[in-house]
């Protein structure tokens, strides 16, 4: 719970740049761009750090 402390560009840069890359492909629906923005954005109105959910769904889905 609480604000975030990265934004979505942040965010879709360290997913892109993280090194070792996790295996497989990336496979969401989404541009990860556009799903770091929709975590921050969401996460505020609800009052969830949405950097910190973005990296746990990272943890739950195996890298989308």
């Amino acid at each position: 719970m609480g604000s975030a402390r990265l934004n979505a560009t942040q965010l879709a840069a360290w997913f892109s740049r993280r090194q070792p890359q996790p295996a497989g492909v990336y496979a969401a629906t989404e541009p990860i761009e556009a799903l770091a923005a929709y975590f921050i954005e969401e996460g505020a109105l609800e009052g969830v750090a949405g950097d910190v959910a973005f990296a746990q769904s990272i943890i739950e889905t195996g890298w989308f």
